[in-house]
């Protein structure tokens, strides 16, 4: 059974173009702002990058903590036209569903990125008190973060 994703206003090609919109967002902006909300967290825990370095392995959990924790997309939820089935669960008509497109690609951006961090950098500090967040309604994300590289 089909499942339609999208019913929006001005019919087919409007809901197509919001289609290619949330898989680009999914797919890139998600990976961007997860390891941008990662980062000033795992800062803000010295004793965690000290474990990272020392063990990379069981980084896996704390990733897919933080989307819970501090989630980089916000308010986007699909409402199914139609009930259907999935995975075993029936999705009736009306029902609101998040969408995460990009979790795995921005869960693995962000632990390549950590343990990137964690292994090229001896010391890894902010360089100010200041997290610049990105002014937007649906996503959540960093604009600037300043930090002090020690190799």
């Amino acid at each position: 059974m089909p499942v339609t994703v999208f019913c929006g206003l001005g019919g087919r090609r409007a809901g197509l173009v919001a289609n290619v919109t949330a898989f680009f967002a999914g797919g890139h902006g998600t990976a961007v702002n997860l390891v941008g909300n990662g980062v000033p967290g795992l800062l803000r825990h010295p004793d965690r990058l000290q474990a990272l370095r020392a063990d990379p392995g069981p980084v896996q959990d704390g990733i897919d903590e933080l989307p819970r924790h501090d989630a980089p997309t916000q308010l986007v939820a699909r409402i199914s036209t139609q009930g259907t089935g999935t995975a075993g669960a029936t999705v009736p008509a009306g029902s609101t569903a998040t969408v995460r497109l990009g979790a795995v690609l921005a869960k693995t951006g962000l632990r390549l990125a950590s343990t990137e961090l964690a292994g090229r950098y001896r010391d890894v500090t902010p360089a100010c008190e200041d997290v610049v967040r990105r002014r937007q309604v649906n996503t959540r994300g960093l604009g600037e973060l300043r930090v002090d590289l020690v190799p």
